[in-house]
Formats: structure tokens, sequence, C-alpha cells
């Protein structure tokens, strides 16, 4: 698969280093039209898939606030009720479990702050990077292709 391919190779180039994007091809093949449609194409789909990223990653940092906010809440009410609760087996529990909730809720926080947003940023970076590459494509004489190429 191309993207998979484009994807997988702009992260192994060093980013000194400029990256284009050269599609060879036997002469037979040329034609200027298509070329042109086809980098469109390319263009339009790194656009689409750079832009749906940025909304992944708006939608990610909304849910990295939700879980702080309920987090805090959650810390804060144990700390009201606690207090407050009758002594016994419910006054144990109930703050203990809001404790736990809200610590998981930061924990999240936390995981979506440092993990999946760098790697979605990460991922920005690499489209932003393909999106830049000039596109090139080479024509060039077959004479005799290797068995099974797909020029035979």
């Amino acid at each position: 698969d191309l993207k998979e391919f484009l994807y997988e190779s702009i992260s192994e180039i060093p980013n000194r280093h400029t990256v284009v994007l050269n599609f060879h091809l036997p002469r037979n093949l040329e034609d200027s039209d298509a070329e042109a449609r086809s980098v469109t194409g390319i263009r339009s789909f790194l656009e689409y898939t750079l832009r749906t990223r940025k909304s992944h990653l708006k939608e990610m940092l909304r849910t990295a606030v939700a879980y702080a906010l309920m987090g805090v809440l959650l810390l804060i009410t144990a700390v009201i009720l606690q207090p407050v609760l009758p002594q016994g087996v419910v006054s144990k529990v109930v703050p203990e479990g809001l404790y736990v909730g809200g610590w998981v809720m930061i924990w999240e926080f936390f995981s979506v702050i440092f993990f999946r947003i760098i790697e979605i940023r990460r991922e920005i970076g690499r489209y932003r990077r393909l999106l830049k590459s000039p596109i090139q494509y080479r024509y060039h004489d077959v004479t005799a292709a290797p068995v099974g190429s797909p020029f035979a």
C-alpha cells in the first residue's frame, strides 16, 4: 500500500534530509494529464489526512481536560464527604472509591498528554513533511523487463 509505504519511509529519513517522492515508470506510460491528476490526488489525500489528525489532536486535548476535571472533582468530593459521612463501612468505602476513581482519571489525563498526544503530533509532522515534498515522475525506456516485473 503506497500510503503505508510513504508514511513508514518518511519516519526512517532524518529530518535534515530533503524528501522527494520519485515515481519511476516506463516511458510508454508517460501521460502529463494523468501525472497532474496523480499529484493532485496525492496532495489532496495528504491534506485530508493532516486535517483529520489535527482534528483528532484537538479531540484528545478535550478528552485530557475532561479527565483532569473529573479526577479533581472526584478527589474534592472524597475530601468533602469523608468527614461528613457517619462512621462505619460506608464512611471508609465511599471516599476510598472516590480517591481511586480520581487518581485513575488523573492518570488518564497524563497518559493522554504524555503518550497519545505526542504520537499524534509525530504523525502530523510526518504528514506535513510528506505534503512539503516535491513529487516527480521519471520515465525510462524499458527494453527487457525482468521475469515477474509488472513492465514485462
